[in-house]
């Protein structure tokens, strides 16, 4: 099992910084799926296109949880 995974992004005119996920801030790509009522197909497309973050560890992709509560409000302001 997956303890905590560190991911190294590089940002804008600052070089790399480093962000740091413990292993209950990240679901499966299924189990993201699921809480945003989606395939897991479309889901993999949403990656592949950038509209969320998924971390590759290996051969397996995880989603952090922040990513999904923010498509979650991200839908809600669109249907008000």
């Amino acid at each position: 099992m997956i303890d905590r995974a560190i991911v190294i992004v590089k940002a804008q005119e600052r070089g790399f910084m480093k962000i740091i996920f413990e292993n209950k801030d990240l679901v499966g790509m299924g189990e993201a799926a699921k809480e945003l009522g989606i395939s897991p197909m479309t889901l993999h497309r949403w990656v592949v296109s950038g509209r969320i973050m998924a971390i590759r560890i290996g051969s397996y992709r995880v989603i952090p949880v922040s990513e999904i509560e923010r498509l979650k409000i991200s839908a809600n302001e669109e249907v008000v």
